[in-house]
């Protein structure tokens, strides 16, 4: 009886510890659970699910804002996060997702940063993401998540800073965004460590030392995407030791990568460790390393033209130079 007993309680427990998260909508960012501590204005609803439907900013005394729950949704066109703060600006920690639609996160001190951590993923559409103001150029920008299979879904966003590093375990589908940076030594990287990167579609502007690094476990695509930096271009996909249910290559079809202005650099791609395809078709390749008069991208180890003689690059590029 007694061993009954302690199963059915165990069972409670265990029903327990799966129920639904409560939903908790702030719709007035001047009141409760809106509160100042540590000098940050926060919002902290532990293992409850949290709808931002206002636009917040840093309560009087405060200039940082940090919010954490188990999901954070930030709904627009209402919901919002502004801050003017040196430093980590806007900190957001969800233990399951974080989702932004149609909304606006803005740090926008010359020296503002934002943080966005969450353990399952990320769900961003129609959303800015943006450091600094004017010909203020910002700070970091991370975007990261924790758990194995843990995707990144973006779409139709655009992202404006200096430092923008975007690291997930899983997936990462960013499709048809506008990424741009300014300011010196500006750089964007993005890695999925255990997928695939698609960036389809993408337009990717950087300045005169902007580099761009994008690598993937799995297959990178970048169909029919412009990246023009004025330094460095590094793909690489592949960069696991196999593992992959699929290709593990590089498509560059009717992708543009220059980096013909600003500092000297180098366009490097490579498609599983030189062993997958990388596809050129109809791309425009544009490599401004004139310290090597005919150098042109190193594709696969290979910076020869005709491309026929390159190992596993296919397709005709409308521009190799």
């Amino acid at each position: 009886m007694r061993i009954v007993a302690m199963a059915l309680g165990a069972s409670i427990l265990c029903t327990a510890a799966r129920a639904p998260a409560t939903e908790i909508t702030v719709t007035d960012c001047t009141l409760a659970p809106v509160l100042v501590l540590g000098g940050s204005t926060r919002i902290d609803v532990g293992a409850n699910d949290l709808v931002l439907a206002c636009p917040l900013r840093p309560l009087s005394g405060t200039r940082k804002i940090k919010l954490r729950a188990n999901t954070i949704t930030i709904r627009g066109p209402d919901g919002g996060i502004s801050s003017d703060s040196k430093g980590i600006a806007i900190d957001l920690r969800a233990d399951d997702m974080i989702v932004i639609k149609a909304a606006a996160l803005e740090a926008s001190d010359g020296n503002g940063g934002m943080q966005l951590v969450s353990r399952n993923g990320f769900d961003i559409e129609n959303a800015v993401l943006a450091t600094g103001a004017g010909t203020l150029a910002g700070r970091r920008t991370t975007i990261r998540c924790t758990a194995p299979d843990c995707p990144l879904t973006m779409l139709k966003s655009n992202l404006l800073g200096h430092y923008i590093r975007i690291k997930t375990l899983g997936k990462i589908v960013a499709v048809n965004n506008t990424i741009v940076t300014r300011g010196s030594r500006d750089l964007i990287d993005i890695r999925s460590l255990e997928s695939d990167a698609d960036l389809c579609c993408t337009k990717v502007d950087g300045r005169t030392e902007g580099n761009f690094v994008v690598q993937a476990f799995c297959q990178v695509n970048l169909t029919r995407s412009e990246v023009h930096v004025g330094e460095g271009i590094l793909v690489t996909s592949g960069i696991g030791d196999g593992g992959c249910v699929g290709p593990t290559s590089t498509l560059l079809t009717g992708t543009t990568l220059d980096n013909d202005f600003g500092k000297l650099g180098e366009i490097v791609v490579t498609a599983d460790h030189d062993d997958a395809t990388i596809d050129i078709d109809q791309a425009t390749l544009i490599d401004d390393d004139v310290r090597h008069p005919g150098d042109v991208s190193t594709l696969n180890g290979c910076a020869t033209l005709p491309r026929s003689g390159c190992p596993n690059v296919t397709g005709t590029a409308a521009t190799d130079s």
